[in-house]
C-alpha cells in the first residue's frame, strides 16, 4: 500500500512537472511567433501605421501589438519554475490578467472588422446600430466572463488549473461566449459575403478593396472559429488543454488584427502611388468612414 502511494505521488509530480514545461513552452513559442511577425513586418508598421495613419488606427495597432507582447512576456516570465516558487500559489493576479489581455484583444480585432463591414455599407444605418449594439452587449458579455471565470480557476502550487471548465462551475459562461464570438464572425462574414456579392458581379468593374476586405474577413473568420473550435470540446473535460489556450488566443488575436490593419494600408499606399484616383478615393471612404464610426 505504502509503494502504491508512493508511486502515486511520484507519477503525480512527474505529471505536473510536464504541465509546467508544456505552459512555459507553450508561452515561449507565442512569444516567439509575436515578437518575429513584428520583425518581419516592422518596415510596414512605422511606413503604414505610426507616419501616415490616424489616431485610431494607430491605438487599434498598438493594443494588437504591443499589447499581446507585453501579456506573453508576463506570461513567459510568470510560467518560470522560480517565480512560480515565489508566488506560492497565488495566481488570482496573473489569471485576472490573462483574461483580461485575451478579451482586450478580441474586443479590438472585433471593433477593426465591425468598422470595415459598416464601411462597405455606406453609411447604412441599420447596420451601423446592429453592429454597434452587438459589440456593446459583447463587451457586457466580455465583464461578465473577467468576473466570474478567474476566481473560479482552482490551481496547485503552480498555479496549474486542477478541474476542467465543467467541473469548475465555468462551462456556461465559457459555452456562451465562444458562441458569441462565433456568431459575430458568422454575422461579419455574412455581411461582407452579401456586399461581395452584391458588387463583384460579372460584367460590373472589378473592386480590388471589396476583395481584399471579403479575403480578409474569410481568413479571420476561419483562424478565430477554427481555434475556439478545436479548442472549446477539449477544455469541457481535459484539464491539460487549458495551457494552451491562453497563449494560443493571445498570438492568434494579435497576428490577425495586425496583418488586417497592414494590409489595407499598404493596398492604400500602393493605390495612391498608381495614381488611381478611384481606388483612392474608395479607400479614403473607407478611413473617414471608419474614423466617423469611433467618434
Amino acid at each position: 500500500m505504502l509503494v502504491r502511494t508512493q508511486r502515486s505521488g511520484q507519477c503525480e509530480t512527474h505529471i505536473m512537472s510536464t504541465d509546467v514545461l508544456i505552459r512555459q513552452y507553450g508561452n515561449v513559442a507565442s512569444l516567439s511567433l509575436i515578437a518575429y511577425d513584428c520583425f518581419i513586418t516592422w518596415d510596414q508598421e512605422i511606413q503604414y501605421v505610426w507616419r501616415s495613419s490616424r489616431w485610431w488606427i494607430k491605438l487599434s495597432f498598438f493594443t494588437a501589438r504591443y499589447l499581446a507582447l507585453a501579456a506573453q512576456i508576463v506570461n513567459v516570465v510568470h510560467s518560470t519554475p522560480v517565480v512560480l516558487e515565489h508566488m506560492n500559489g497565488n495566481c488570482l493576479a496573473w489569471f485576472r490578467a490573462q483574461v483580461a489581455s485575451i478579451l482586450l484583444l478580441l474586443g479590438n480585432m472585433e471593433l477593426i472588422m465591425m468598422i470595415r463591414v459598416c464601411a462597405l455599407y455606406d453609411k447604412n444605418r441599420i447596420i451601423r446600430l446592429c453592429l454597434l449594439s452587438w459589440f456593446f452587449v459583447s463587451r457586457v458579455i466580455n465583464i461578465w466572463i473577467f468576473i466570474v471565470i478567474p476566481p473560479n480557476m482552482r490551481a496547485n502550487i503552480f498555479c496549474l488549473c486542477r478541474h476542467t471548465v465543467k467541473e469548475s462551475n465555468q462551462l456556461g459562461a465559457v459555452v456562451f461566449g465562444a458562441i458569441n464570438v462565433f456568431g459575430i464572425q458568422c454575422f461579419l462574414w455574412a455581411l461582407t459575403y452579401q456586399r461581395y456579392r452584391y458588387i463583384v458581379r460579372p460584367g460590373l468593374p472589378d473592386n480590388p478593396i471589396l476583395r481584399l476586405v471579403m479575403r480578409q474577413n474569410s481568413w479571420a473568420f476561419l483562424v478565430l472559429s477554427g481555434a475556439l473550435l478545436s479548442i472549446l470540446p477539449y477544455s469541457v473535460s481535459i484539464r491539460r488543454v487549458g495551457l494552451v489556450i491562453s497563449c494560443t488566443l493571445t498570438c492568434t488575436l494579435s497576428v490577425l488584427s495586425c496583418r488586417l490593419i497592414l494590409n489595407l494600408r499598404s493596398f492604400k499606399n500602393a493605390v495612391d502611388e498608381s495614381h488611381d484616383v478611384v481606388l483612392s478615393t474608395i479607400v479614403d471612404s473607407i478611413e473617414l468612414e471608419s474614423q466617423h464610426s469611433t467618434e
